[in-house]
């Protein structure tokens, strides 16, 4: 018995064997050329009747493929029996010549040629002279669909079942990635739940919320995250620049970045459509660091001083000849000074006065490496203790009331004139000293100085809080001969401030009277 399925576009002959499985007898264009070649199908003779097909139409032998006739209480015969509806398939076309070994076994059926294309797999189907053997199955010789390579036969219980390898075809296709679905997220939404995952200090936190707030939440808030689209948040960021300095514009696109980035790992978007470009072709001003000499530093302290007070301008000092960080200074108290082993320890968990929404509090260092005792030279450890000797507050630096810094007001009312230059209520003109110094470059300007003096760059990470790359941070240490010639390079640095300033000044408009 045979029976016709559509597949796709064509139509195949089926048929079942003595075991119960169905085998094509060929693949055919259309349904006519299909039903044809299905009525030439001759079954030889059996032994039993098989079951009659559902939904089999007669005439053309066809029946239902979602209900296939039951063979489940097939009995194998005997060699002396005859086989059950076995068809034995003749190639088409005839005598064609055998497939070559390699990708070329297989050729799809777009490579054949048009007379070929239409033509059916496979012949009609005769009745063999003699019976078969209980093993025997129908000779395959035509090539195999596409789809029958994918999909191997069943393999007898009594054979291991070993992962076959893929069979090597000229159209192998890896597996495609699957397509991304946008989900309707708004970017606020998404916000409030990135928000929840993070995990930064409180100065940064302020420093997220600032930007996520007045900046970033205004402009997009609203808007799905897969329109979001990268050309607009380009011609946004190029926008900002017309507005804010650049390190702000910098930090805008970063923060949105990292924020869509996340949103990128939870498969909210296919790709983050913020890109930060890099500085490219002219360099702008101010690329490099800013530092300052030591005469720099000694004429900067003693404006500051007269502005403010001598505590002020200590700070500036001891900032520039320990490399300390502003957070590290402003939370010294009184035991982290060791006068007799001339050192400044930061403490681990208070060791960092933080600023956050207006309100002060303490925290830890910057990095676990910053948690250090920093040594002094002669001169510094000398001048903290007459500082020292003069008030009773608990911290080493404060305002000139007694209270805890501010970062900001630091810098506008004391920094500011100093550094950039000012006309005193008394007519003294003080001129530019050092434009677009900033406190922190008195850091850069600690590194620096180290640099000049040869000081090995071991010594310099330790003293700074940095940490070295690879394996050298572990086995890296301070040999205290090093340290040694650190500080007495310093103290020759000083030395030789007060000297040029004395020489070079008497109180002129550069400075203000000691």
């Amino acid at each position: 018995m045979a029976w016709v399925e559509r597949r796709g576009n064509r139509y195949r002959v089926r048929y079942w064997t003595r075991d119960g499985r169905a085998e094509t007898a060929g693949v055919f264009p259309t349904h006519d050329a299909a039903t044809e070649h299905a009525d030439t199908l001759v079954p030889i003779s059996r032994t039993t009747p098989p079951p009659a097909a559902k939904g089999a139409v007669p005439g053309a032998g066809r029946t239902d493929l979602a209900n296939p006739p039951a063979y489940a209480n097939l009995q194998l015969l005997q060699p002396t029996q005859q086989a059950q509806d076995t068809y034995t398939p003749t190639p088409w076309p005839p005598q064609a010549p055998a497939p070559r070994v390699g990708i070329a076994a297989h050729p799809s059926r777009d490579d054949l040629p048009p007379e070929q294309e239409s033509a059916p797999t496979a012949a009609a189907i005769t009745l063999p002279p003699r019976a078969l053997t209980p093993h025997l199955v129908p000779a395959r010789t035509t090539r195999p669909s596409r789809r029958e390579l994918s999909t191997p036969a069943p393999l007898p219980p009594d054979i291991a079942r070993i992962s076959p390898a893929p069979p090597l075809t000229a159209t192998a296709v890896l597996p495609a990635r699957p397509l991304f679905e946008p989900v309707e997220t708004l970017l606020t939404d998404w916000v409030h739940r990135w928000w929840l995952t993070i995990d930064v200090g409180p100065n940064t936190a302020s420093h997220y919320r600032s930007l996520l707030k007045n900046h970033i939440l205004p402009r997009w808030g609203a808007m799905p995250l897969h329109l979001i689209a990268p050309s607009d948040v380009t011609v946004w960021l190029k926008s900002l620049q017309q507005r804010y300095a650049r390190p702000t514009t910098t930090s805008i696109g970063k923060l949105f970045a990292l924020v869509m980035a996340a949103a990128v790992t939870e498969r909210l978007i296919p790709d983050n459509p913020v890109r930060v470009p890099r500085q490219r072709g002219r360099e702008r001003q101010g690329e490099n660091q800013l530092w300052a000499t030591e005469h720099e530093v000694i004429s900067l302290a003693r404006r500051i001083t007269h502005l403010t007070g001598p505590t002020q301008g200590l700070l500036v000092i001891t900032a520039a000849y320990t490399g300390m960080r502003w957070g590290e200074l402003a939370s010294l108290r009184r035991p982290a000074h060791d006068p007799q082993a001339a050192t400044l320890t930061i403490h681990p968990d208070t060791g960092n006065l933080l600023e956050v929404d207006g309100r002060h509090g303490y925290g830890p260092p910057k990095t676990a490496a910053s948690v250090r005792t920093v040594t002094l030279p002669p001169f510094l450890n000398a001048l903290l203790q007459q500082d020292l000797a003069r008030h009773d507050r608990e911290h080493l630096f404060t305002s000139t009331k007694g209270k805890l810094l501010r970062r900001s007001t630091f810098a506008r009312r004391i920094w500011a004139p100093a550094s950039r230059g000012t006309t005193l209520p008394d007519g003294t003109t003080w001129p530019a000293l050092k434009p677009g110094l900033t406190f922190h470059n008195l850091r850069h300007t600690h590194k620096t100085w180290l640099i000049e003096d040869n000081i090995p760059e071991v010594a310099q990470a330790r003293r700074l809080g940095h940490t070295l790359k690879g394996i050298a941070d572990v086995y890296a240490h301070v040999a205290d001969s090093v340290d040694a010639r650190l500080l007495a390079a310093l103290e020759a640095r000083w030395q030789r401030s007060l000297t040029h300033h004395a020489l070079a000044h008497t109180p002129t408009a550069q400075d203000t009277p000691q």
